[in-house]
């Protein structure tokens, strides 16, 4: 029994944002067809008309795709917290909101840039992006019509949060409450690569779901892979937008080892600070 109440609130916790998001898109290209309608009335009987109405409707939604992720996340949020009120649970207790020291923030942003380089690394040479080719025609077109600044704040920001949220606070902590850590941390990894809808970013997804359960374990918050989780997704587009692709081409193997010692030094000092602590308990 205790399991199918599992099972129902991990579901729960996914479907909250999952429908949140696909309302606001839905709404989106709704209003953007009755819009176009409006200013097109002969697309009704034109199917020629209608088809490019559609094609620059998803064009437009692929664009503005970032900012349904913002507002998914600035309403699901609060469902969430109210979810576990009627558990008679608080969201920031539940999901470990805790503080952490300036030294485990530092630990931690460095850890999400020496695994942003290791994993572009290995999807590069394993030629994962076949495996899922759209993914990257996707992601081409919302950087090449968004900012910036929309683009950090939305997916090297607001999105690492929510995410974060629901894998490692809420359903994490669901599956620990119900089992050991070492499965909790692999099923919730799993669920975290099958979120992303592709086996290009399932995969590392996958593996980057091991390494922040364990340090969220580890440090007792949310935080720490709330911000390894920043820095990894903020480092690939600070660096897409501000350095000459050229230079990772000319210094990979330079940048792939200083990555791979820093991913090890990062871990080492995660979990030696982790004994030291439960030294002292």
């Amino acid at each position: 029994m205790k399991y199918v109440r599992l099972i129902a609130f991990i579901l729960l916790y996914l479907a909250v944002y999952f429908i949140v998001s696909n309302y606001i898109s839905v709404l989106f290209i709704v209003l953007s067809l009755i819009k176009e309608l409006v200013k097109n009335p002969a697309a009704l009987f034109d199917e020629a008309l209608h088809d490019k109405i559609n094609l620059e409707i998803m064009y437009d939604y692929i664009g503005s795709s970032i900012w349904f992720m913002v507002a998914a996340a600035v309403i699901s949020f609060p469902i969430y917290a109210l979810i576990l009120r009627l558990r008679k649970k608080r969201i920031t207790k539940f999901c470990e909101f805790h503080r952490i020291s300036f030294r485990h923030v530092a630990i931690t942003a460095l850890m999400g840039i020496s695994l942003n380089f290791i994993v572009e690394y290995f999807v590069s040479v394993t030629s994962l992006d076949d495996l899922s080719p759209y993914v990257e025609q996707i992601l081409n077109q919302i950087f090449d019509n968004n900012d910036f600044l929309a683009i950090l704040i939305s997916i090297g920001i607001v999105g690492p949060f929510i995410e974060e949220v629901i894998f490692r606070g809420l359903i994490l902590n669901e599956l620990r409450q119900n089992m050991p850590v070492v499965p909790a941390v692999i099923i919730q990894a799993i669920l975290f690569g099958v979120y992303h809808g592709n086996l290009t970013q399932g995969i590392y997804a996958t593996f980057l779901g091991i390494v922040m359960g364990l340090v969220c374990i580890k440090m007792n918050s949310i935080w720490a892979p709330v911000i390894i989780h920043m820095f990894f997704n903020s480092t690939s587009t600070v660096l897409g937008k501000l350095v000459d692709p050229q230079i990772f081409v000319r210094y990979q193997y330079l940048m792939l080892f200083g990555s791979v010692v820093l991913f090890i030094a990062t871990s080492v000092m995660t979990w030696r600070d982790n004994e030291r602590v439960m030294g002292t308990e």
